[in-house]
């Protein structure tokens, strides 16, 4: 059922000016992820801004957001940030969950094609009310 979802939500979202109006936006990470990291992604068109956030700092933390380009294949959309810069993935698919359209990143798609359980709590969501000045603060209530 869910591969169906998928080819469905593939077809929907083909290459044109259609796709921006259900892409554009922001993306927050799963209140269901339980630890202490969260990623948000702002996609205006084929411009981005990142923020990642966790309990675990690095020496080099880059100055968030991290900005750059968003390109569009298919059910991919691939992220070229304009700085040299670590994100979480460059590569996120589109899936639908429950009904939504979710960004899943490549690396967590691999697994979803190998076993087909879609791990629900690496899921980034769409929020309407959010707030660049903070955030880390922006998270999706349970789904």
């Amino acid at each position: 059922m869910k591969l169906i979802f998928v080819t469905l939500l593939l077809a929907l979202c083909s290459v044109d000016s259609s796709r921006a109006d259900q892409i554009d936006g922001a993306w927050v990470l799963s209140e269901k992820w339980t630890g202490y990291m969260g990623i948000a992604l702002v996609i205006h068109g084929d411009q981005f801004k990142y923020w990642f956030y966790s309990d675990v700092r690095l020496s080099d933390e880059p100055h968030y957001p991290i900005e750059g380009k968003v390109l569009y294949q298919g059910d991919t959309l691939r992220l070229q940030p304009s700085q040299e810069a670590h994100l979480y993935d460059t590569e996120w698919h589109l899936v639908i969950w429950k009904g939504e359209i979710c960004l899943l990143a490549e690396k967590h798609y691999k697994k979803f094609q190998e076993d087909k359980k879609l791990p629900d709590d690496r899921l980034l969501f769409k929020m309407q009310n959010f707030d660049e000045k903070n955030p880390t603060e922006n998270r999706p209530g349970k789904r």
